[in-house]
């Protein structure tokens, strides 16, 4: 055999037709790059940059972090993952993925303000408790 064998179960007789039709589209490698606030993945794929392009399953994560113009299988059933909830066909051989980092970036090594007056016992005793952790 010289080339790709492609198996994929099918959640309904409809899915077919999307599946067959990027099934020649097989991942062979890709490039990650992160920026503050976006990350990119380029793909490759076995046939190069021709059309059509990798057929890939997102989770609802990803989705919500996806890049607006993002072009979805609409009309692919989802598929059910075994960890994390239903995935949703993404056509593409790049993704880009923007997370709101705003309030990340403007975090510091310690609060801003001070400890409420109800939780002073609890973190003066954690405190303690691993200074002297780290002493034995």
């Amino acid at each position: 055999l010289d080339g790709w064998v492609r198996i994929a179960r099918l959640q309904q007789a409809s899915d077919a037709d999307v599946l067959d039709k990027h099934a020649v589209a097989v991942l062979v490698g890709w490039h990650l790059e992160v920026q503050k606030g976006e990350v990119h993945y380029n793909f490759n794929s076995s046939m190069g940059v021709a059309v059509p392009e990798i057929l890939h399953f997102a989770y609802g994560h990803h989705l919500k972090l996806l890049a607006a113009s993002t072009q979805l299988a609409k009309s692919l059933s989802k598929m059910r993952s075994p960890s994390k909830g239903l995935m949703s066909g993404v056509i593409g051989n790049a993704w880009l993925l923007k997370v709101d980092v705003l309030k990340a970036a403007s975090l510091d090594f310690l609060p801003r303000e001070k400890p409420l007056p109800q939780h002073e016992d609890y973190l003066s005793g954690e405190i303690l408790g691993t200074w002297q952790w780290l002493g034995e």
